[in-house]
């Protein structure tokens, strides 16, 4: 019985991660999506544009990305969306 919950509460916390990792993925490209409506200037459009087909191309053809690699990703998507603005 205990050995249950403590399976659980494991599979509950990597279930966790695992959301939290889609979310910080998801919301950095949603963030870059917001941009290209903000900005005027038609190159920062298309350099946003690309990246956001780059990241969608990347996630659909990975079958499943570790936690560590869609954080990573996330962050890389954010700060190319800041250098970019």
């Amino acid at each position: 019985m205990i050995r249950n919950a403590r399976e659980e509460e494991r599979q509950e916390a990597f279930e966790r991660a695992k959301y939290e990792a889609r979310t910080t993925f998801a919301d950095a490209l949603m963030q870059a999506k917001r941009s290209i409506h903000r900005t005027e200037e038609q190159r920062t459009k298309m350099n946003l544009q690309r990246l956001i087909e780059r990241e969608e191309a990347w996630i659909e053809s990975e079958k499943n990305p570790s936690n560590e690699d869609l954080i990573a990703r996330g962050r890389a998507v954010r700060t190319e969306v800041a250098l970019l603005m």
